[in-house]
């Protein structure tokens, strides 16, 4: 007795596609875990548009983790060098630096850090060294730079061979660190994925002159918030990233917590001013860098392209009013989990809403037609985004009653880029495929029959 073939239900068909996409969902969540691990730049801009809903919508509260200091960028800008001497490169004149660093210690700030290169000499250095050996002053950190090819990755410091330790290079200002009042930190940044800023190293571990000489120079913004009172003394050891929040922007000109300053943007100008209010600078951290033309000094960050005074005054924030959250590998299985669930949760919507009713009216094993191929793919995608969307307001919602929940998930632009590309391909490749198939079944087939016909009439 014949064996009847096997039909398929519209059940079991959506069931097998429902089966399909959720093998299709975990790959497009590996796939968008890879691209955040890698450096690819065509996807820059779109890390940068993800960050910026992040940081924007679901920016975490200020909270202080105690007591704070405010943090002030005193910023020399174009305006700011008017009247002045250039120097060679365009770099900041010397006598300029002196007189905004007198300026702004004569208003007893907490710390002044001043974010400049300062290992090349200058005639116009005698101001400048005068001002830094004044005793009694508040204290002021220099950046050392580091002789060496590449900087060590932050983490990766303790065990490492003496010898592999990048050394110092020092300034012609060495001198004024006997007064009390100078301290030396690093300015290294970080960087991570796409090149994009992550963080500084709470503090290097340097070569010295021989084998057992050896020192750990602290984060500049680390010390100030020491310096400020605010947080314990010593070396951070083991080392570790500190990464901001990215609270600030290229134009942020002001950040309150409550009826406080958090931070403040001072154009450099404005010091020189009569009858101005410097009373901002009293107690505070105050960062002296430079956005004029030839300042040099710009990095890409997650939101943007930031002077890097302005990264370490995210930085001071950070270490004053630390961001909750997970960080490290725990956020990577966090987020890859909600992009796994954001896509399962899509695919069985589109089983339930495009491939089942589609199954139902076709015949058993029967196949879709171009035009409805198209219309479900046009569902797929609003289902998709749609799920994409109502995800992302639910997480801006409960970002402002559960601390560090958009730390763990970045609004997954991307993930839904690379799932729309995916559903894209998949369903325009089985069309050109299926073409094809029958394209080639038909020829052949009308080919054998030609065939058979003619081997008919010669018999």
């Amino acid at each position: 007795m014949a064996m009847r073939a096997r039909t398929r239900s519209p059940l079991a068909r959506s069931a097998g596609a429902f089966a399909a996409a959720c093998v299709i969902s975990i790959l497009v969540s590996l796939f968008t875990t890879f691209l955040g691990m890698i450096n690819f730049g065509p996807l820059q801009s779109l890390i940068e548009a993800d960050n910026r809903v992040l940081y924007s919508l679901g920016s975490p509260p200020m909270r202080p983790a105690g007591p704070t200091s405010p943090v002030v960028f005193v910023d020399i800008n174009a305006a700011a060098l008017e009247g002045w001497p250039s120097e060679a490169s365009g770099r900041t004149p010397r006598r300029l630096l002196a007189k905004i660093l007198t300026l702004v210690r004569d208003q007893k700030p907490a710390a002044v850090f001043l974010d400049f290169d300062l290992r090349d000499s200058s005639d116009q250095d005698q101001a400048l060294l005068e001002e830094l050996m004044r005793p009694s002053r508040p204290p002021v950190l220099i950046p050392y730079f580091f002789e060496s090819p590449s900087m060590p990755p932050c983490r990766r410091q303790v065990g490492l061979a003496d010898a592999l330790r990048p050394a110092v290079v020092y300034t012609p200002f060495d001198s004024a660190f006997d007064t009390g009042s100078l301290y030396k930190v690093h300015a290294a940044l970080e960087t991570g994925t796409y090149g994009l800023i992550r963080g500084a190293c709470s503090s290097y571990r340097l070569r010295g002159a021989t084998a057992e000489a050896w020192s750990d120079v602290p984060a500049a913004m680390v010390l100030a918030t020491r310096l400020a009172g605010h947080r314990r003394a010593g070396v951070d050891w083991p080392p570790r990233l500190i990464s901001p929040t990215w609270r600030l922007r290229a134009k942020s000109q002001g950040l309150s917590f409550g009826r406080m300053a958090a931070y403040t943007w001072i154009p450099a100008g404005k010091l020189f001013w009569t009858n101005v209010d410097l009373s901002p600078l009293a107690g505070a951290i105050v960062i002296i860098g430079a956005t004029h033309h030839g300042g040099e000094d710009r990095h890409p960050t997650p939101v943007g392209v930031l002077p890097g005074a302005l990264v370490h005054a995210d930085i001071a924030l950070e270490l004053q009013y630390p961001a909750p959250g997970s960080g490290g590998p725990a956020a990577v299985i966090i987020s890859f989990l909600i992009d796994f669930a954001f896509t399962l949760l899509a695919a069985a919507l589109a089983t339930a809403i495009c491939w089942h009713p589609l199954h139902r009216k076709l015949s058993s094993g029967g196949e879709p037609t171009f035009g409805q191929r198209l219309w479900r793919l046009a569902g797929e995608l609003l289902i998709v985004w749609s799920v994409w969307l109502a995800m992302t307001v639910l997480v801006v919602v409960l970002s402002r009653y559960v601390s560090g929940i958009t730390g763990v998930w970045r609004f997954a632009l991307v993930g839904s880029l690379c799932g729309t590309i995916i559903v894209l391909m998949i369903e325009v490749v089985a069309v050109i495929g299926d073409s094809a198939s029958r394209a080639v079944e038909r020829m052949v087939a009308t080919r054998l029959a030609d065939a058979s016909s003619s081997m008919e009439e010669r018999s």
